[in-house]
């Protein structure tokens, strides 16, 4: 079932990224674990897994980027992409192995459905990340974390995801808009 994968996505990532409950964990932030509390809230969606949109149905790449008189398009596509998963998150078909992206409303869904299921102040002081149930790589870095559960690359995309968020860390490739 959906939900059992996503608590089972969530304990492992977790353990990649911040260890486990031994002392000789060697987990590339096993170092902050103590200070790291993480809440799992399952958030049903009509469909498993992230849609792939084309270029000319895809929103905005960021929330941010939303401006009053935006096309109409964007905004019909970016209900779509609401209507099949929770938080309305898609790749990009000319690029769709690198980034899952926000629709518009994604961050503030995010943001009330921690409100419904955590304390208004536990959400206040939170770092929210939307867990996309995608078996590749992808994420991105900003008000709420995005990150895939890909078995193989998904707690490498957190870390880095995290980086962006908490430690204002720029990229490490060439190409990348984050030189913080």
């Amino acid at each position: 079932d959906e939900r059992a994968k996503f608590l089972a996505d969530v304990h492992r990532l977790v353990g990649e990224v911040f260890g486990g409950d031994d002392d000789d964990d060697d987990a590339p932030l096993a170092f902050a674990r103590s200070l790291v509390a993480v809440d799992a809230v399952w958030v049903a969606s009509r469909r498993s897994g992230v849609p792939i949109r084309s270029d000319d149905d895809a929103p905005p790449s960021s929330p941010r980027l939303l401006r009053r008189g935006a096309a109409d398009h964007h905004h019909r596509a970016a209900a779509a992409a609401a209507a099949e998963t929770a938080f309305g998150l898609f790749r990009r078909a000319a690029a769709p192995l690198r980034l899952v992206e926000p629709s518009p409303q994604s961050y503030g869904d995010a943001r009330r459905a921690c409100r419904r299921y955590l304390s208004r102040d536990a959400c206040r002081a939170a770092t929210l990340v939307l867990l996309a149930n995608d078996p590749y790589y992808g994420g991105l870095g900003d008000d709420v974390i995005v990150a895939t559960s890909s078995p193989s690359s998904g707690g490498l995309a957190l870390r880095h995801e995290l980086g962006h968020a908490l430690g204002d860390v720029g990229e490490e490739y060439d190409g990348g808009d984050d030189y913080s």
